[in-house]
């Protein structure tokens, strides 16, 4: 499989490793490769920093019924492989820790972990080869949808429930230290519609009692029971969270009557 694209879903492009070097570690099909290239490891629990990021991953998991993978590294980008979980560099975890000036890290590490598991999501749901080598305006779409299921995964890993100015301030300290993944591109949405899109990931998970049914692929999505959240949230009967959170990401992102018409 061809994962060259996989640079429109990168979160981080970062300068530990030149261009080429990047390129040429992703478009390799060969895990052992990639694996030796960036020495992955799986998160060290006697690390504080890497046991708030698996204890993170676990609580993704345990909302999703999913067991995505994580893999540690201290070069190259940050990113959600296909077939192998997603990839954390954990020296730019903490290079953004410090350029956040934030006391709310936790918020912007799950956001981060959020997007990128929501990735995972999609390669299970629609195929590797349907989010990778799809148009522009559809990769737009693609990720305005992973911001919204990581809204809704927010939901679930802090104890206290996830609110959506912590969801802002995490996506305002994105922007204000200029990721990638978190500029307006050909391939990703503008700031406003990020922020729109996070909260409304928020909102339909904490409409929900039960959180089992959010992640349900199973199941449709229960209807709200605030009729102003019904109005907002938009649910249709019979949908499900991915067939839900990819129409709102075509409306969000404004898309044109040829996205329109494609599923």
């Amino acid at each position: 499989m061809n994962i060259k694209p996989m640079f429109f879903i990168l979160f981080f492009c970062v300068p530990f490793l030149a261009s080429g070097q990047q390129e040429n570690l992703l478009v390799s099909n060969d895990w052992e490769t990639i694996h030796q290239t960036l020495n992955l490891r799986k998160p060290d629990n006697s690390n504080r920093f890497e046991s708030d990021i698996e204890s993170s991953i676990s609580k993704i998991n345990n909302a999703i019924g999913y067991n995505i993978k994580c893999w540690i590294s201290d070069k190259g980008p940050i990113f959600s492989h296909p077939d192998f979980g997603i990839v954390l560099n954990i020296e730019e975890l903490r290079k953004i820790f410090q350029e956040s000036k934030t006391s709310s890290f936790q918020s912007v590490m799950s956001l981060i972990i959020a997007h990128e598991i929501a990735h995972q999501l999609q390669f299970k749901v629609y195929g590797a080869n349907s989010i990778l080598q799809n148009c522009k305006e559809m990769k737009k779409v693609y990720e305005c949808q992973a911001d919204i299921l990581a809204g809704a995964m927010l939901v679930n890993i802090s104890d206290n429930g996830y609110d959506e100015i912590a969801s802002i301030n995490a996506l305002r300290v994105l922007y204000n230290i200029g990721t990638p993944e978190y500029s307006f591109s050909a391939s990703h949405p503008s700031h406003e519609d990020r922020r729109l899109a996070v909260s409304m990931g928020i909102n339909v998970a904490k409409s929900i009692s039960d959180q089992s049914k959010v992640f349900s692929l199973r199941k449709s999505l229960p209807h709200p029971g605030e009729s102003k959240l019904r109005g907002i949230l938009n649910i249709e009967n019979g949908e499900n969270v991915m067939t839900w959170s990819l129409r709102q990401a075509k409306r969000i992102v404004n898309y044109c009557m040829v996205i329109a018409k494609m599923s």
